[in-house]
């Protein structure tokens, strides 16, 4: 599925050329058109999928050394843990800290996510053994960012754990509500975020009535964004839900 110009609009970029960056999303096919549930819980006709792009070290390199170029040039203190939900941001989250470990003591941190209960929400609480310590210093990864409330749960866990949060990177957001969240989380914390690209997607609550794809009894793919595709080995790391 190709992606439509009018559709997205991309950030201000540091080292990655906006031309290269939209050609990374047509040509791993990560964009694609169907009724999907999203990570939020919310339908919609459009899916951002990071495991297209995740599946070849090349392209997710690329991403990630933009994230890097980014950290180098508006962080100057040293980054302690590496934040991300255990969706796609987990494997960005993992090669930034490969980068980083060249230079400073950096570890590895991650969020659950609720696919029962609360389908799709970003818990704000670690999985084990991720572990952040009072004062530690923090950068929230994410991959995509549907409604704005995972950015959300992120920063309550930093906040939680009296920690400092030095700056967002997230691949996408999906909706003006996420934009705003990215920028009032980062203006409240006195930090700099910084996104890739912007997707102009509509979604809807979930069932007939609300969602025009399920009145037309379209196929629902399920559970868009979830861990299912997710290869036990990334980057040479073993995660830590292999």
């Amino acid at each position: 599925m190709s992606l439509k110009r009018e559709e997205c609009e991309v950030g201000s970029l540091v080292e990655l050329a906006k031309e290269e960056l939209l050609k990374i999303i047509e040509e791993s096919g990560a964009v694609n058109d169907g009724h999907y549930k999203l990570v939020s819980g919310n339908h919609s006709n459009r899916f951002f999928d990071i495991n297209r792009i995740a599946n070849n070290p090349k392209l997710i390199g690329r991403l990630s050394t933009e994230f890097i170029f980014w950290t180098r040039k508006n962080i100057d203190i040293n980054i302690d843990v590496v934040l991300s939900p255990v969706t796609g941001g987990r494997i960005l989250a993992f090669d930034l800290v490969r980068e980083f470990n060249g230079s400073m003591e950096t570890r590895l941190a991650h969020a659950p996510v609720d696919f029962e209960t609360k389908p799709g929400c970003v818990l704000p609480e670690l999985t084990p053994p991720s572990r952040i310590y009072e004062g530690e210093n923090v950068l929230i990864v994410t991959d995509l960012s549907s409604t704005g409330s995972g950015l959300r749960s992120l920063e309550t866990i930093v906040n939680d754990k009296k920690a400092n949060l030095l700056g967002i990177v997230a691949v996408a957001t999906r909706s003006p509500e996420a934009q705003n969240t990215l920028m009032e989380i980062a203006q409240k914390n006195n930090v700099k975020s910084h996104w890739l690209i912007h997707f102009n997607w509509k979604h809807w609550p979930p069932g007939k009535g609300s969602c025009y794809l399920c009145d037309q009894n379209i196929p629902l793919v399920e559970p868009a964004g979830g861990l299912s595709n997710f290869s036990p080995i990334i980057f040479g790391l073993k995660t830590s839900a292999a």
